[in-house]
């Protein structure tokens, strides 16, 4: 029995042999035997109740090699009164073992009006041996008679071998097949276990509406409920069902023959009433209240001489497994202290013993980190913390010890990732599903800062991105953009793209600088030479400078052509002076002086002129050629510095009637819309400033009013583009990343929904939408856990409306139900090999409080938690806490799960001491 904790068994606390005297110490069980209450009658319920968790007491001995042999009422006795519990194990042998001398040939053993077929011919027995005795107990408890008897010993006997048992009584008839099938006369023809008994019993009583009407325990509860009640499944050792109603089979009871008539029901006849207490009951009954009395006035308990002596005991071989290491599991340091502290709960040497096993505990895990035994570190680190959570030190040693596997981990990835990187980059496939930088990607996930995976995507990036340099040093820009395109899926996010991406464009935009200003030279020395200076407006030398200088100021072919401009205007000057014409020459060296200041013999012509013409006319000269050059260069308005209006308003303070002036101020509107419409190609914003400009002193301009919405409506599209692209680019960067999670998947999903929310159908967008659909599928089958492959499957579904176009996407839909099944397969198969069994077992028996692993995350329990209790738990330390209605202590054990093993802890909760015992038996 010691080796059976089971909360139908009565339990075994100690076998001790003094001088001559051998005594057991065994669980004190005060609520009677079955007999007894057999002769006042039990209900229906009662019965069902008594024989489903005799069965459940059984079917575990039998598991464990046990079994009982004599199973009678007289050996079922109650704990609390209600709580039935099997006893006498005097004979029981167990199965497997050869020297078990009860069972000889020849040799019966057991009580006659109870025993099975084999054991009265003497044969070897299993567990049908008891389950045929159940069934006679079943028989006995429906009818109130056993089965088989006789006016002696050897009659009854011969009735268990040669008779059938009589037939239940008609309101029974439904237990017939049940009753019959246990009492078979072959064993084989019995059920293969008391499982598969109560199972069947159950599932009679489940498809009976008779019975369940009469077993109607509690209108207000569920089928489940009243039969959890009744012993199945749970089992709990609560007060067995409640039974109502009167002249019904649940509140009748059943009477052994020969007692009188059957009992009148009660009330309240389901509740066990105890048995009557003798004056020595009466008088730990009186005791207790005293005792209670005592406890509510406030006095500290005080443990009894024998009390000490155990915890004393318990303490000292607490320090002696300390001594040997033993310092948690079974018969550990810390089992002896949580015995101890079940007596004397504040004792300071237990509770220092306790502090120094996980002070000891710690102290190894550091010790084998430094010798980089990091599984055992991490392990001891946890026990460690699970026998006292809250030593920070402990807690800060564990972060280290994980951040230490972490990191030898990611190594031993990173390692075996450079090295698939390395054979894809001889095979010559670099980029890609399954090329060199896809594992160096994997590689830097991991860890970010590694020096040697950033120094080798560096390379193959330098290496490929130097093509595309050579390209367009040589000025194949046409090649180079195709190669950074065929690139972008892959190295769009790498900072190295994006800057050969910039140099192509400042290389295409400077080759097609030096073509505008090829083209501007050219036509601004044809226009020298056919003597187009100033003039006509639009096709001029003057205005090709100007429009040279904007984007070439610093070039010395400007500075050239401003020399030869500046010349050819100071001869034309001087040939207008010669005929007569000084105002047109003070025009034009003013032009020459503003194309080249330096202009060899400008100035002091121009001061010639002046002296000649007077103050007036120079002014005159110099407000219209200053207005010209800025005509000519584009500087029309405020507030840009020395702007055409503000030179023509000023020509025409000096001569209102200046037919050219008011010529030139007239059609400076139409001069600003067309370069505005000229330059928005370039620069839509700049183009819209000049407009906004230009309204403030032309506000009713129709001509301008309408260039100005064509500019708006062109900047709205730029700035819708360029947003477009900064979109595009976000999903470019996930969806090019080694491994997204989820979560980006969605961000990346969540602007492409944008993109078409805007009509956004270029042929950019539809290929981040293909790429997107397979950076989905990738995240699908990569994932590690159902949950993470589900999420990935909810975001395809839920992105449905957008992808579903692609034909990516119905290839990756009608491919889930496989994947997932795979998917299932395989974490089953990895949760399998990290999860091994926990079994719990207590001395009587116990409820299990609570299971906390190392991180101090509670493990979700079963309903029924009594013991004996068996978990599947990932593998890992864990701190059990058991906890027994009569004990003022929870005691708590720290286990430890092995991956496909199956390990086994026990509790002991002893009610009564030795002395105790022998004081009740009348020592």
């Amino acid at each position: 029995m010691a080796a059976l904790p089971h909360r139908n068994i009565v339990a075994v606390y100690d076998i001790v042999t003094n001088d001559d005297i051998a005594y057991i110490v065994m669980e004190y069980l005060d609520g009677g035997t079955l007999s007894e209450r057999m002769r006042s009658g039990v209900s229906l319920g009662q019965a069902l109740s008594v024989i489903v968790q005799t069965a459940s007491a059984l079917e575990y001995a039998h598991t464990r090699g046990i079994i009982h042999r004599d199973l009678k009422p007289a050996n079922i006795m109650f704990r609390d009164g209600v709580v039935p519990v099997l006893t006498d194990f005097g004979i029981a042998r167990q199965r497997d073992s050869a020297a078990a001398a009860l069972t000889q040939a020849g040799m019966m053993v057991g009580t006659p009006q109870y025993m099975s077929p084999e054991q009265i011919n003497g044969q070897l027995v299993d567990g049908r041996a008891d389950q045929y005795s159940l069934g006679v107990l079943l028989y006995e408890l429906l009818t109130g008679a056993p089965p088989f008897t006789g006016d002696t010993t050897l009659a009854v006997l011969m009735s268990h071998l040669t008779k059938e048992a009589p037939p239940l009584p008609a309101e029974f008839a439904d237990f017939q097949d049940v009753v019959s099938r246990m009492l078979a006369k072959d064993r084989e023809q019995r059920y293969a276990n008391l499982n598969e008994f109560v199972a069947e019993l159950k599932s009679r009583l489940t498809r009976s509406d008779t019975l369940l009407t009469r077993l109607q325990l509690n209108p207000d509860q569920s089928t489940s409920d009243q039969l959890r009640d009744l012993g199945f499944d749970a089992m709990t050792p609560s007060s067995l069902p409640r039974m109502t109603g009167s002249g019904s089979l649940a509140g009748a009871r059943i009477a052994l023959q020969g007692t009188g008539a059957t009992p009148a029901p009660v009330a309240q006849p389901s509740l066990w009433t105890r048995p009557a207490w003798k004056w020595t009951g009466a008088a730990f009954a009186i005791l207790a209240l005293v005792l209670s009395l005592w406890l509510m006035l406030g006095r500290k308990h005080e443990l009894t001489h024998d009390e000490q002596e155990l915890v004393q005991f318990r303490i000292e071989k607490a320090e002696l497994r300390l001594q040997t290491g033993k310092l948690i599991g079974d018969d550990s340091a810390y089992q002896f202290l949580q015995e101890a502290k079940q007596k004397d709960p504040n004792n300071m040497r237990a509770n220092e013993l306790v502090a120094q096993i996980a002070a000891n505990l710690a102290a190894s895990a550091q010790a084998a980190l430094g010798e980089n035994k990091l599984d055992q570190a991490l392990e001891l680190s946890n026990e460690s913390l699970l026998v006292r959570p809250d030593v920070a030190d402990v807690q800060a040693l564990k972060t280290k010890i994980a951040d230490t596997q972490k990191a030898a981990r990611n190594k031993q990835q990173i390692d075996a990732l450079v090295q698939a990187a390395e054979t894809a980059r001889t095979s010559g496939k670099l980029f890609g599903e399954g090329s060199a930088y896809a594992s160096l990607l994997r590689a830097r996930a991991l860890v970010p800062t590694d020096a040697d995976v950033q120094r080798r995507i560096r390379t193959l990036i330098d290496d490929e991105l130097g093509k595309t340099q050579k390209q367009i040093d040589s000025g194949e820009f046409a090649a180079a953009g195709e190669a950074l395109a065929a690139l972008e899926p892959y190295l769009g996010s790498e900072p190295a793209y994006a800057q050969m991406k910039t140099r192509l464009g400042l290389a295409q935009k400077q080759q097609q600088t030096a073509a505008e200003i090829i083209a501007l030279l050219d036509r601004a020395n044809a226009q020298l030479r056919a003597g187009h200076l100033v003039s006509p407006v639009g096709e001029n030398a003057a205005q090709s400078l100007g429009e040279l200088r904007k984007i070439a100021g610093a070039d010395a072919r400007s500075a050239a052509l401003a020399k030869s401009l500046g010349q050819a205007l100071l001869a034309e000057a001087r040939k207008q002076d010669a005929a007569n014409q000084p105002a047109l020459a003070i025009e034009n060296v003013e032009f020459a002086l503003q194309a080249d200041p330096q202009t060899a013999g400008a100035q002091d012509f121009k001061t010639q002129i002046e002296q000649r013409l007077g103050q007036r006319a120079a002014g005159i000269a110099r407000a219209l050629s200053t207005a010209q050059a800025a005509l000519n260069e584009q500087r029309f308005v405020p507030p840009t510095k020395n702007d055409a209006y503000s030179a023509l308003q000023e020509l025409l303070k000096l001569d209102p009637e200046n037919a050219t002036g008011k010529g030139l101020l007239a059609e400076l509107p139409k001069r600003i819309a067309t370069a505005a419409q000229a330059g928005a190609a370039k620069d839509a914003a700049g183009a819209s400033d000049l407009i906004e400009a230009a309204l403030k002193l032309y506000p009713v301009d129709t001509n301008l009013v309408s260039v100005q919405a064509q500019l708006s409506a062109q900047l709205a599209r730029e700035s819708a583009e360029k947003a477009a692209q900064a979109r595009r680019d976000r999903i470019a960067v996930v969806v090019g990343a080694a491994a997204p999670d989820v979560d980006k998947l969605k961000g990346a999903a969540q602007e492409l929904d944008a993109l078409f929310a805007v009509n956004d159908a270029s042929a950019e967008t539809r290929t981040l939408r293909t790429r997107l659909i397979e950076a989905i599928g990738n995240r699908i089958r990569a994932s590690d856990a159902i949950s993470e492959f589900d999420a990935a499957a909810a975001l395809l579904n839920d992105e449905r409306k957008n992808l579903a176009a692609d034909a990516a996407y119905g290839a990756l839909v009608g491919s889930l139900p496989d994947l997932r099944a795979k998917a299932v397969a395989t974490e089953q198969a990895r949760l399998e090999a990290e999860r091994g069994e926990l079994v719990l077992n207590a001395f009587p028996w116990a409820r299990i409080e609570a299971v906390v692993d190392a991180n101090g995350k509670a493990v979700a329990l079963p309903p029924d938690t009594v013991t004996p209790l068996t978990l599947t738990l990932p593998a890992g330390s864990y701190r059990i806490t058991f906890k027994h209605p009569n004990a003022t202590q929870a005691t708590q054990v720290i286990a430890k799960v092995d991956a496909k093993k199956r390990n086994a802890y026990n509790a002991a909760f002893p009610t009564i001491s030795a002395r105790g015992y022998f004081t009740r038996a009348g020592f």
